[in-house]
């Protein structure tokens, strides 16, 4: 993927346009964690070197730094972000 960063600004835009709580954390590494709560869900976004990881944390599970999705593509992770809050195609942001 070219630019993890330009993928976290889009998804933080993204979530600030749709008033949805989230927070984050940078690490040394340049690794980039966004915690994103909506409705009943708790979702963890890892933006590292060169994927994004995706992984919805259920209630009695402890967190695992292994993401459940692995997105290598700008255009796919910009449509998971409409599926997973909305789970319909919205126009582009």
């Amino acid at each position: 993927m070219k630019n993890l960063l330009e993928m976290f600004d889009y998804a933080v835009c993204f979530l600030n346009k749709n008033n949805i709580k989230h927070e984050y954390t940078r690490f040394p590494s340049n690794a980039i964690i966004l915690d994103v709560w909506y409705r009943d869900k708790f979702y963890v976004f890892h933006f590292d070197t060169s994927l994004i990881g995706i992984s919805e944390v259920a209630e009695n599970v402890t967190f695992d730094s292994r993401p459940d999705k692995i997105v290598m593509n700008e255009d796919i992770f910009k449509e998971n972000l409409k599926i997973i809050f909305f789970d319909v195609q919205l126009d582009e942001y």
